[in-house]
């Protein structure tokens, strides 16, 4: 199962982009990484409409995650 993050910052009437930043993901998985990538489009699209810029994205594939991690450590 695939999803895509985004991260976002705002962005001023004049266009530049704001500090402030934040993530998004849409609500459901999908089952590959080629429509991981059409949530990203549309994604980018949504914020473009609500005046925030993408900045960076990701398609995280849960098969990669690691099965254990230490009590603390970041996944």
């Amino acid at each position: 199962m695939w999803v895509a993050i985004i991260l976002a910052c705002g962005t001023l009437g004049n266009g530049a982009v704001t500090m402030d930043c934040r993530s998004f993901a849409p609500k459901s998985n999908v089952a590959s990484e080629q429509q991981c990538l059409q949530q990203v489009a549309v994604g980018a699209q949504l914020m473009m409409e609500h005046n925030w810029t993408m900045v960076d994205y990701h398609c995280f594939n849960w098969a990669d995650k690691p099965d254990e991690k230490t009590k603390g450590e970041p996944t």
